[in-house]
């Protein structure tokens, strides 16, 4: 079967970083999600097996003054942000919300002044 290209619809700015990701304690309908970080200060969290005409945005994380320039995930399932604020954001997958279709990201930490924008995490 041919598969068609599916927008995802949702960020107000340009996007500057898309992360793929994927095991049991992602969650979503196929063991996997999409993240996205954008100019519009925020990361969306996709689930891109849904069987909607379009991937759907499950959660927003909110929190960054400026642009999100990258995202990462750590080895223990930690999200790391970074953005033009000058600082990076660590965010974790509440384990309270097992049951739930997705895993609901909040924040768990913020490192302040950086010197500079933060451009690339690894």
């Amino acid at each position: 079967a041919e598969t068609k290209p599916r927008m995802l619809r949702g960020h107000s700015g340009l996007v500057c970083g898309l992360l793929f990701v994927s095991g049991p304690e992602v969650g979503g309908h196929g063991g996997y999600l999409l993240l996205s970080c954008s100019a519009d200060r925020t990361v969306r969290v996709w689930d891109p097996a849904s069987s909607e005409p379009e991937p759907a945005c499950v959660q927003t994380l909110r929190g960054h003054g400026g642009t999100v320039t990258d995202l990462a995930i750590t080895d223990t399932g930690m999200l790391v942000t970074g953005s033009t604020d000058s600082t990076v954001r660590i965010w974790r997958a509440d384990p309270a919300r097992t049951v739930m279709l997705h895993p609901w990201f909040s924040e768990v930490q913020v490192l302040r002044d950086v010197s500079g924008w933060i451009n690339a995490l690894a």
